[in-house]
């Protein structure tokens, strides 16, 4: 499964700006921060999620972090690809394919809420 495709990056990218946005609503619902400057900070927060997400899972090693639990070379561990395929696909996922889903969803939620914040100021 390559997680760098047009399709698989939109449909990522839509998730987790709505999840950033709920959660920004409902934090500038219930703190004394307006609505958009609340939508702002979910959509800063997810963003650095998603980038740590898949940089992390495109540096791990192919063994996995664990020095005690080595698993075979090409089996990748990682919350991230694991997250990115069934448990059949795993090993398919490239190193530069999360990098660049981390990049593009992580860094363009990112410098949408600079934006955002840019405009609620």
């Amino acid at each position: 499964m390559d997680v760098a495709t047009p399709r698989v990056l939109a449909l990522s990218f839509a998730i987790a700006a709505a999840v950033g946005v709920g959660a920004g609503v409902a934090y500038g619902l219930f703190s004394a921060v307006s609505v958009p400057y609340g939508i702002a900070t979910g959509l800063f927060i997810v963003g650095i999620g998603a980038l740590a997400l898949g940089l992390l899972g495109a540096t791990e090693p192919a063994g996995g972090w664990s020095s005690r639990r080595r698993r075979p070379p090409g089996g990748r561990r990682s919350v991230a690809a694991r997250m990115a395929g069934d448990v059949g696909t795993v090993e398919r996922v490239s190193s530069l394919g999360l990098a660049v889903w981390g990049v593009a969803v992580g860094g363009g939620l990112i410098v949408g809420s600079f934006v955002l914040f840019a405009l609620v100021r």
